[in-house]
């Protein structure tokens, strides 16, 4: 994503561009919580390095094997 970060959301009123940005470790680590507290399915949660219940300080410091991306309109 960082070489070639454009991007589109393809929707039934057509394609909208944008692009893929890397969000601050504190959004990043916020976002992945969220997740993981949404997440009901066993083998994705297992293949994340953190547990279910991780907080946003034990999520930040595996971020280096968590691809995070925000996708802005560009």
């Amino acid at each position: 994503m960082d070489s070639t970060p454009e991007c589109a959301i393809r929707s039934v009123t057509g394609d909208e561009p944008h692009r893929a940005v890397e969000p601050g470790r504190a959004e990043a680590a916020a976002v992945v919580v969220g997740y993981l507290r949404a997440l009901d399915v066993p083998w994705a949660l297992s293949a994340f390095p953190v547990p279910a219940d991780a907080t946003e300080e034990q999520v930040a410091k595996h971020l280096v094997a968590i691809a995070v991306f925000r996708l802005d309109p560009a």
